[in-house]
């Protein structure tokens, strides 16, 4: 649901990894990826040709920060959903209010307006925002954790501690993770792809790995 990163270009320095020196322009090389890349509107653009499984893991770590963010921005929306409503609700059953003098010139609206709200009152808990409100905070939880352990290894992963076998069963395992878990709170279902939220998610996700991966850009 969430895109990943772009990559071109390649790389030509050497430097000493784990296992010696190796050279940043072959096909195998395990250059810091985080360094070498530029900021952009998709999450970063690699301009150091790395190996393809540290390229995957990175795509991947991004791709879990983005979904962190967009939960952020889906539960915003969601909680001012239903405090507007509360505040209409609260309006609606101040019986002073129903006494102003305009309303006794539109008493049928005014009967509708409180018969509409007793029907909302009922059903608000079944209404899609408040199933929202009750499950994002667990997954956010939970996929904010799944981000951390991910970015831990990553250090792993580019340095070139890993090998590309265990780099790949490392991400295997990430990914099934984040399979229970999306799958665990039903999140396919209860939260509908909102194109505004995840523009918002992925520039916040830019500026995330802008600050602390020292992306240029």
């Amino acid at each position: 649901m969430l895109p990943g990163c772009s990559w071109s270009g390649g790389c030509s320095e050497k430097r000493h990894d784990a296992r010696g020196p190796v050279s940043l322009g072959s096909a195998f090389c395990w250059c810091p990826l985080p360094m070498a890349y530029t900021g952009s509107s998709d999450g970063g653009t690699l301009v150091s040709q790395g190996n393809i499984y540290q390229e995957r893991y990175w795509r991947e770590l991004h791709q879990i920060k983005t979904h962190v963010i967009y939960l952020d921005e889906y539960f915003l929306r969601s909680e001012a959903i239903d405090t507007k409503v509360d505040a209409v609700l609260a309006v609606v059953s101040s019986g002073s209010i129903g006494g102003w003098a305009v309303w006794q010139q539109y008493q049928t609206l005014w009967a509708l307006i409180i018969a509409a709200s007793q029907v909302v009152t009922v059903l608000r808990r079944f209404l899609p925002y408040k199933k929202r409100l009750q499950m994002i905070p667990g997954l956010r939880r939970e996929l904010e954790e799944l981000f951390l352990f991910a970015e831990k290894r990553w250090y792993d992963v580019s340095e070139g501690i890993l090998t590309q076998q265990q780099i790949h069963k490392l991400q295997c395992d990430i990914r099934e993770r984040k399979a229970r878990i999306q799958h665990q709170y039903r999140a396919s279902t209860l939260l509908p792809d909102q194109a505004d939220y995840l523009s918002k998610a992925k520039q916040r996700a830019v500026r995330y790995f802008k600050d602390f991966y020292l992306m240029e850009g």
